[in-house]
Parts: structure tokens; sequence; C-alpha cells
């Protein structure tokens, strides 16, 4: 009795390695092709307006989700390779705050695909840092939560909204404050899985509700207050460093020598 038990332990465990193993701790490393479909390193001197907008798809810098603040074009900013997304107290729009986002709605969307920024967040009360997508038909949901981290710096939410009031969500502690340094935040997407990566590390995946719409990014941030603390406290403006975004598309009948990070 004993060893049946045991080789059944043994079989759970080799079954439940083969099955992890089909997705890379890496995807850059993974057995899949990789082919890049949407590029920005930032190395010009000003955003380019082929790539990205600083409006939500309604044309506008307001959004009805708690925000305190109104996204705007003089908030962004682009220099020394790398964009830059200022958060101040500044009255803008209606709303006593101002802060950016880049978005790619009207210019690029894509299904699946592997998708991933270099940045340094901002934090601090009432602060939050994201990475967001939104659907190029303007449904929602679906949408996806690469990562959002708000005010305390090592807390990091992943989340896919899959329907009306429907969701499921990942988190994922850091043992060093996020805003000192840059790390990539990545997801891989497949047709039934999402798999979240911080610093080419898997931290969370969920096979539910995977969307099958074209999506497109938005990456930003945000005065939330509320549910991220009090923005009042916190010592403005701050600033949203990102190095790089870069999307690919999978295809899993063929292998290619992995793409490289700088």
């Amino acid at each position: 009795m004993k060893l049946i038990f045991l080789c059944c332990v043994t079989l759970l465990v080799v079954l439940g390695c083969v099955w992890r193993s089909t997705v890379s701790a890496d995807p850059l490393r993974g057995a899949c092709k990789l082919r890049q479909t949407f590029h920005d390193e930032f190395n010009g001197k000003s955003l380019d307006s082929s790539k990205w907008t600083t409006r939500f798809w309604w044309g506008d810098g307001n959004i009805k989700d708690g925000s305190l603040n109104y996204y705007t074009d003089e908030n962004v900013s682009v220099s020394r390779g790398a964009a830059h997304i200022k958060v101040e107290k500044r009255a803008a729009g209606g709303k006593p705050y101002a802060s950016s986002l880049i978005s790619t709605y009207g210019k690029f969307a894509q299904t699946y695909g592997y998708w991933e920024v270099r940045t340094k967040i901002v934090s601090g009360d009432g602060l939050s840092a994201f990475f967001a997508t939104g659907a190029a038909d303007r449904s929602w949901p679906p949408e996806i939560d690469v990562f959002e981290v708000p005010q305390q710096e090592r807390k990091v939410f992943m989340t896919n909204h899959y329907g009306a009031n429907k969701s499921n969500e990942g988190t994922w502690e850091s043992p060093v404050a996020l805003s000192r340094d840059y790390h990539t935040y990545g997801v891989l997407w497949k047709p039934n899985l999402l798999v979240f990566y911080i610093d080419s590390r898997e931290r969370w995946r969920t096979t539910i509700g995977i969307p099958t719409k074209a999506l497109y990014p938005s990456i930003g941030a945000a005065t939330c207050g509320g549910w991220c603390g009090d923005v009042s406290k916190a010592k403005l403006p701050r600033v949203m460093d990102i190095d790089y975004f870069r999307v690919y598309s999978e295809d899993c009948s063929r292998s290619t020598p992995a793409p490289t990070r700088r």
C-alpha cells in the first residue's frame, strides 16, 4: 500500500512539472517562436504620436473611476532614452491633480502574445502606477491589469476582468521597494491561459475568463484616492519612468533564438 501511494504521488509531481513546463520561467526563453510586433525604446525627444496617444478612446483625459487627476499631454515627456510621466498637484480638467498615460488605442492592438514594459514606478500615498489593456472595439470587459502598484511600493496586483462584476486577481509582494529601480512587468496571453511575470519570473497565472478580443495597452500613473491612500499626504511631484514597451506574437509550431533584453 505504501509503495502504491508513493508511486501515485510521484506520478502527480511528474504530471504537474510537465504541465507547468509548457510555459517557460522566462517567456523570452520559451519553446515558441516570438516575433516582435510593436516596440518603443523612447530614444527620441518627444512621444511618438504614430504609436501613442495620451487620451482615452472617448477623446478625453477624464475617467470616472475615483481618480483625482486629469490625464494631460503636458505631463508626459521623453528624454535620455525613457518616457517620463509626472504626477503633480496642479488643477486640470476640473480635477485638483494632473498626470498622464500613454495608450496605443487606434494605433496598435493584438490578440495573444507576450507584452512587457520596463519601468520605474511612482510611489506614495494615494498614487498608483499601472499597465492595463482595453478592448480595441471599445467594449468592457475584457481588461487585463498586468500590474497595479498602489501606495506602498511593494505589493503588486494582477487582475483579469472578464465579465460584469467578474474578475480574478493575483498579488505578489516584492522584498524591495519597486520604485527604487527599473523592473520588468509582463503578461503571456494564450487562448486558455494568462501568465504574469515580474523581472522575468512567473508571479501568478489564471485559466479563468481568458480574453479573446484584440486589446491595446495603456501605461500610466494615477492619483487613485480611496483604496490606495490619501494623496494629500504624497510628496509631489513624482515621476514614473518607462524604459521600453514591447509586444510579441507567438508561434508555438516553431522555435527560434530568444529575443534579448538590454
